[in-house]
């Protein structure tokens, strides 16, 4: 059989759809990604595109010798695989439970989402609050209970202010990871899970073989959401840390912002940001090579 001729009306209706998308996406995002890279060639301050100095690859060789962005990208690194697994692994259990027949699930999945709506300016403030060595919650608590020598300054350790940077991320994330886990879940065919208890299958076994494999593509995309999320951090991270103390919560994006917006490395800036872009691509292919990208769960 021969393929249907379109009409020129025809042909000119796809464009219509994708043509106003496609318009913003190329100006808001492909245009600046394009200006930022070129910048990113120069050294400049950001005030006169007079004073804008083309050096090449400079700013980008100057990066693998910057400790601090080094260091930066470590935490990033830090902040992926915690988040990955326990924001993922969080959200996906609670998923289960809920759906499953947890009581009062529905009031629990209007508790656990709230945090996934506030701003990450209030969560940032609210855990700054909680962790402060004099206002806070957490020293008071353990002074109570006899716990006196476990208090400190908490966030102004450099050894645990990037832990709770991550268990911020974590209770920030998980609630919304939960809820598309249990959007997933609505695809698990009921036969199947009859099947598997006739069979005399436990509810781990169920889980394993059963609920995992029919909502695979659920998990992809989940886990590539917090790789990305995580990478992209700044907010809080700003509020409750500024980076520091001594750099020990610095990530790529609060570095970026410094170099261009505190001390005017505009150039330097970009080629950051580049770099995030980068890495990102990389992170999200990588982790779609090795999970086997989409498939079918039909």
């Amino acid at each position: 059989m021969k393929p249907r001729k379109l009409n020129s009306g025809e042909g000119f209706l796809p464009v219509l759809f994708v043509g106003p998308g496609l318009f913003f996406y190329t100006l808001l995002t492909l245009i600046p990604l394009v200006l930022t890279f070129g910048a990113s060639l120069t050294e400049w301050e950001g005030f006169r595109f007079s004073d804008m100095e083309f050096i090449g690859l400079g700013n980008y060789m100057e990066l693998v010798q910057d400790e601090i962005f080094i260091k930066s990208l470590i935490n990033n690194i830090y902040l992926i695989f915690v988040c990955a697994v326990f924001a993922v692994l969080l959200g996906f259990i609670l998923a289960v439970m809920l759906e499953f027949g947890l009581p009062f699930s529905r009031f629990i999945r209007g508790v656990y989402f709230i945090p996934s709506v506030m701003s990450m300016i209030v969560i940032g403030i609210i855990f700054t609050l909680i962790f402060s060595p004099d206002l806070g919650l957490i020293n008071p608590f353990l002074k109570a209970i006899g716990l006196e020598k476990f208090a400190g300054v908490w966030l102004g350790d450099p050894e645990k202010a990037l832990n709770i940077v991550a268990a911020a991320e974590v209770w920030r994330t998980f609630g919304f990871n939960m809820f598309l886990f249990i959007a997933g879940l609505k695809n698990v065919q009921n036969e199947q899970l009859e099947s598997a208890i006739l069979d005399g299958a436990g509810k781990l076994k169920t889980i394993w073989h059963i609920v995992i494999p029919s909502i695979r593509n659920t998990f992809i995309v989940v886990s590539s959401l917090a790789i990305i999320n995580a990478l992209k951090l700044f907010d809080f991270i700003y509020v409750m840390t500024f980076g520091g103390p001594n750099n020990a919560t610095q990530v790529m994006t609060t570095y970026l912002y410094f170099q261009g917006f505190s001390w005017n490395n505009v150039g330097y800036s970009s080629a950051i940001g580049i770099m995030l872009v980068l890495i990102i691509f990389i992170f999200s292919v990588a982790y779609l090579k090795i999970s086997g990208g989409f498939r079918s769960e039909d």
